[in-house]
């Protein structure tokens, strides 16, 4: 069996420069066979458009081109976007103004050279289950806990997942309100980088001394056994606003820009440790993936390795939405026995 996982919007890159940016951002596509990933394209690559939420025809082609098949071969076409959501979704933001998903998915496959039956491969896959099984399937874990972070996938920002032997299933799932990713890109945004730029601000932390904000900050994100995640973006905004020097202190807003951040990693730091020693000690796991966004906050994770409760991380190279072409396409498969490919060590990646 043939499966083509693809992510991004359903309409070309001169359409799609009328979205938002952040709106299904990292438009990618990934080929699987048989359980076995064969190749997988992010089209910012092709298309030199980073970040890129066009159609990812070049990704599409890419793939075909290296499996040497043809679209008449791929017996099923996985989107990494529940059907109601992103139907909904795609109708709120774009207010019609392109037609519906669907209507714009088909067009774009067939401009492609698809044949009209495109719609019957069609399978939609919860987007956090994508992003889990990207990270499952390329860790080698037989068996582990799984937790993917983001801004939001759906109505959820945070989901935990177990794998016990192969099988997944999901414990507990947290709301957009109080949304981890949402929170670091609000104070990276606050900070003076453009969207996207989350990687920028977690590398100013180190020259900021974290001390004196951290007080403020500390209070604005966390998570409890009781409560679960939660976050204060409006009282992060009043911290930072309350803070900052004026635009002609040029060298002050700097200094307080890096303590802003270094403050702002410690917390998010702590919050995440707490979030993982609370889910690894009830479920009785030494082992961790992590997913989505947030997972590709390196200096979180180095903490994670050597102060968590957990002895091996796991961290897929495409944690982030360019990855959950491949992980749709994987949750396809993965219910196919294909014994061994199930879950195979990824040993490398060429990005």
């Amino acid at each position: 069996m043939w499966t083509l996982g693809i992510s991004g919007s359903p309409v070309s890159e001169v359409e799609s420069a009328s979205l938002p940016t952040t709106f299904l951002h990292d438009s990618s596509a990934a080929l699987l066979h048989q359980g076995e990933v064969v190749c997988a394209f992010e089209e910012e690559r092709l298309t030199r458009i980073k970040h890129t939420n066009s159609f990812p025809r070049k990704s599409i082609h890419a793939c075909l081109e290296y499996a040497g098949i043809s679209s008449g071969y791929v017996e099923n076409i996985s989107y990494p976007f529940e059907k109601g959501y992103i139907l909904k979704d795609w109708q709120k933001v774009t207010n019609g103004q392109f037609g519906s998903f669907e209507k714009c998915l088909l067009n774009s496959f067939q401009k492609l050279g698809w044949s009209g039956d495109v719609a019957e491969r069609l399978i939609y896959v919860p987007h956090h289950l994508s992003h889990a099984l990207l990270a499952v399937c390329g860790s080698g874990f037989e068996s582990c806990l799984v937790v993917v972070i983001d801004g939001n996938g759906e109505d959820v920002s945070t989901s935990i997942f177990v794998n016990r032997n192969g099988s997944i299933d999901c414990l507990e799932q947290y709301g957009v309100e109080n949304s981890y990713g949402a929170y670091y890109q609000t104070a990276t945004i606050l900070a003076g980088f453009e969207p996207f730029s989350e990687y920028k601000f977690m590398g100013l932390a180190p020259y900021g001394d974290c001390r004196r904000p951290f007080f403020e900050v500390g209070d604005t994100i966390g998570f409890s056994d009781a409560r679960g995640p939660f976050v204060d973006i409006e009282g992060l905004r009043r911290v930072f606003f309350r803070g900052v020097p004026g635009a002609e202190c040029i060298e002050e807003r700097n200094k307080f820009r890096a303590d802003f951040a270094s403050a702002v990693q410690l917390a998010f730091d702590i919050t995440i440790l707490k979030l993982i020693k609370y889910w690894a000690s009830k479920i009785q796991m030494l082992k961790l993936c992590l997913s989505g966004e947030c997972a590709q906050n390196s200096v979180t994770n180095g903490r994670l390795l050597y102060h968590g409760s957990v002895i091996e991380v796991y961290v897929h190279p495409a944690a982030h939405d360019g990855g959950c072409g491949l992980g749709a396409a994987l949750a396809i498969e993965y219910n196919e026995d294909y014994g061994s490919n199930k879950n195979t060590p990824l040993r490398r990646a060429r990005t």
